[in-house]
C-alpha cells in the first residue's frame, strides 16, 4: 500500500513540475509590446522656417559655409529658409532642406565659394550634409539647397527640441514668446496668424500647412 502511493505521489509531482515548465516557457517566449506616443495636438506636413540669418536655423551653416544673410534683389528679399517634412502620426521631422541665397551672375561665383568650402571642410558635421545643390532664383539671384540629417542635433536649440521632435508649435510659442514676457517692461512685438508665428525676440518666423511650401 505504502509503495502505491509513494508511486502515485511521484506522478502528481511529475505532472505539476511539467505543468509549471509549460507556463515558464510560454512566458519567456513572449514578446514586449512598446505603443507609440500619442500626441495630444495636430501634426502638419510641412513648415517653412525663416531667418535673416542661417545660424538661428542651423548651427553649423557659419562654419560649413560662411556667413548666409537675407539678400535684397529689386524689390524683393530673400531670406535663409529651411524646409521641412514630417511625419503626422509621431510629428518627427523626417526630412530637412536648407536654401540660401547669393546675389550672382551667370557665372555663381558666391554660390559656388560655399558649395567648396563646404565640400572641403573636415569637420565632423559634414556627414549631416546629406546632399548639396545649385539653382537661380533669377538673372540676379542664386540659391543653394542642402540637404540636411533630421536627426543631427545641430538646429537652433528651440526648433530641434519642440518642433522637430514632435512639431510642438504651442510650446516653442509658449517658451520662446509667451514665458518670456515678465522679463520685459514694454511687450515684445509679435506677428501671429492661423498658419504662422514670428517675433522679435527669435527673428526666426515659423509657418505650417498640410500643403508644401516652396523656398522663395
Amino acid at each position: 500500500m505504502k509503495r502505491k502511493i509513494l508511486v502515485l505521489l511521484f506522478v502528481l509531482g511529475s505532472l505539476i513540475t511539467l505543468t509549471g515548465c509549460e507556463k515558464k516557457e510560454g512566458g519567456s517566449s513572449s514578446e514586449p509590446t512598446t505603443t507609440a506616443k500619442q500626441l495630444d495636438h495636430k501634426v502638419y506636413k510641412y513648415m517653412r522656417i525663416t531667418s535673416n540669418n542661417a545660424m538661428d536655423l542651423y548651427l553649423q551653416s557659419e562654419y560649413m559655409f560662411d556667413g548666409l544673410y537675407d539678400v535684397g534683389y529689386k524689390d524683393d528679399t530673400y531670406s535663409p529658409t529651411l524646409l521641412v517634412e514630417f511625419d503626422t502620426n509621431t510629428g518627427k521631422a523626417t526630412k530637412v532642406t536648407l536654401y540660401s541665397f547669393f546675389l550672382d551672375d551667370e557665372s555663381d561665383e558666391w554660390v559656388n565659394k560655399a558649395i567648396e568650402k563646404c565640400e572641403s571642410s573636415t569637420s565632423s558635421y559634414k556627414k549631416d550634409i546629406l546632399s548639396l545643390n545649385k539653382g537661380r532664383v533669377n538673372s540676379g539671384v542664386s540659391y543653394l539647397e542642402a540637404s540636411i540629417n533630421p536627426d543631427s542635433y545641430a538646429f537652433e536649440q528651440h526648433l530641434d527640441t519642440y518642433l522637430f521632435d514632435e512639431q510642438d508649435i504651442e510650446t516653442y510659442i509658449d517658451r520662446v514668446y509667451t514665458s518670456r514676457l515678465y522679463n520685459y517692461s514694454t511687450t515684445p512685438e509679435k506677428k501671429q496668424g492661423d498658419n504662422y508665428f514670428w517675433t522679435t525676440l527669435t527673428g526666426t518666423k515659423i509657418e505650417w500647412s498640410d500643403s508644401e511650401f516652396k523656398a522663395y
